[in-house]
C-alpha cells in the first residue's frame, strides 16, 4: 500500500527532514497548507510499543496544526491502531 501511494504521488511530494514534535519544523514543511502527510515508524527500533506511542504524538502534532489534512500513519504493532482512533485519528 506505502509503495503504491509514494509512487502515485511521487511528483507531488516533498521529503524534509526534522522534528515533527517542532512546530517551526512543521510551519517550514507548510502542514497547515498541506493535503497528506506520510508519518512513518523507525521498523527497527528496540522498543515497537514506544516508537507506536511516538508515531501517535508525532499525528497528533501534526493536527494540532491542520485538522483537515490527511495522514498516513504507520504504526508497528497492529493492537496499537486503538490508541490512534481513541485520539481521533484514523489511521
Amino acid at each position: 500500500m506505502w509503495k503504491s501511494l509514494i509512487l502515485r504521488y511521487k511528483k507531488r511530494l516533498t521529503y524534509l527532514k526534522g522534528d515533527m514534535m517542532r512546530t517551526e519544523d512543521l510551519q517550514r514543511a507548510q502542514v497547515q497548507d498541506s493535503v497528506g502527510c506520510f508519518i512513518m515508524a523507525d521498523r527497527f527500533c528496540e522498543d515497537t510499543n514506544e516508537q507506536d506511542a511516538t508515531t501517535i504524538l508525532r499525528a497528533l502534532s501534526v493536527y494540532s496544526l491542520n485538522r483537515r489534512i490527511k495522514c498516513f500513519v504507520q504504526l508497528i504493532e497492529p493492537e496499537n491502531r486503538r490508541h490512534l482512533m481513541a485520539v481521533g485519528i484514523s489511521p
